[in-house]
């Protein structure tokens, strides 16, 4: 890592430089357990940017003279603040001299910060946004932002076309049907997001409605929706004989004003969504925006199920196939026109009752 240019943890409205000179040689901060992330930095390694951010810790006077602020930590982090035998909680308690009220287990609320000084309340306030933001990069994604395709029976056709292709082109030998995709999923993905309580769940509904309205709905035409054409295949690596993915590329549709309307409308969401906390921060200007056609994930599960309840998958443990057939033959695959007509806030490994994922909220893409 360039000391010069450390890395920057964002979380709402806040910019953290994490400077790693203090971490332990040979220590791994991808993999320890959340309670023992803080024994890496100490007060000075948690340097805040005050020229970026909005300082969103709002701090209140209140009895004595004394100060207070409430921030908001989804319960299934509380943990995290409180730290193996209170540790994590002491130590923000001494390095600010506040006292933090953590809701009891299982309890929703926020975490109250008091001190007789408003600086050590909002240094407080901060260390615990790092804190949290820290461990939500340990948790699973729960919703991803989505632009359904299951909806058009053309684009339904052309798959069923594709895959018999494919079939065809692994002749004599069959193709494992599971690379397939699940067709009623289709979808291209904008956003991943991590939601842990109603608060947050809200909150990522009413920056979707809100980038919409301020950034989108000015973007569009008369009509209702946004067409886009599918042509052509794509993997992430550059040998097709060990593949996990294949994508079909969005070939850009531009608009009479000559925009790519379907391109500045992810872009436009991953922006708004940036510095929220709910998503993971974007290393791309742009949003990479691709259809999934065949996925070896599910070889990949079967494997898992195999192994010891302790065994965990690496990404040198993924199933891999020969794809090779299929750049020789298929290579420009035109899978058509399709017209997307919803933005969908989706619920991972969920099925809604039209086989799609289950939607906290569905927007209508109209003008």
């Amino acid at each position: 890592m360039d000391v010069l240019k450390p890395r920057l943890l964002i979380t709402r409205g806040f910019r953290f430089r994490v400077n790693r000179s203090a971490e332990p040689q040979g220590a791994s901060y991808e993999h320890d357990e959340v309670e023992n992330i803080d024994d890496f930095y100490s007060k000075e390694d948690l340097d805040l940017d005050e020229n970026n951010g909005n300082y969103d810790v709002e701090v209140k006077q209140v009895y004595d003279g004394k100060y207070e602020a409430r921030v908001p930590v989804p319960s299934v982090m509380l943990g995290s603040v409180v730290g193996k035998k209170g540790v994590t909680k002491q130590r923000i308690e001494k390095e600010t001299q506040c006292q933090l009220r953590v809701p009891k287990p299982g309890a929703e609320g926020d975490v109250v910060i008091t001190s007789s000084e408003k600086s050590n309340v909002l240094a407080a306030g901060r260390r615990l946004l790092m804190l949290v933001e820290t461990s939500r990069h340990k948790l699973k994604f729960t919703h991803f932002v989505s632009l359904p395709l299951s909806g058009s029976e053309a684009l339904f056709s052309r798959v069923l076309d594709f895959q018999e292709a494919v079939r065809k082109c692994y002749l004599p030998e069959k193709i494992d049907e599971r690379l397939f995709l699940n067709m009623r999923k289709m979808h291209l993905t904008v956003l991943v997001l991590t939601l842990l309580d109603d608060r947050e769940r809200q909150l990522a509904m009413d920056l979707l409605h809100e980038c919409f309205s301020k950034k989108i709905r000015p973007m569009l035409a008369d009509e209702n929706g946004i067409r886009v054409r599918l042509k052509g295949l794509e993997i992430m690596n550059d040998d097709w004989s060990q593949v996990q993915v294949v994508y079909a590329k969005l070939e850009p549709t531009l608009d009479s004003l000559g925009r790519d309307v379907i391109q500045e409308m992810a872009d436009a969401i991953q922006n708004h969504f940036e510095g929220s906390g709910l998503a993971p921060e974007s290393r791309c200007a742009h949003v990479k925006l691709h259809f999934s056609v065949m996925n070896s994930k599910k070889l990949a599960k079967e494997m898992t199920t195999q192994q010891d309840s302790s065994w965990k998958p690496r990404l040198n443990d993924m199933k891999l196939f020969d794809a090779k057939p299929i750049y020789e033959n298929l290579l420009d695959f035109d899978f058509g026109e399709v017209l997307i007509s919803h933005i969908h806030l989706s619920i991972l490994h969920t099925v809604g009752e039209d086989g799609y994922y289950r939607p906290s909220l569905t927007v209508p893409i109209k003008p």
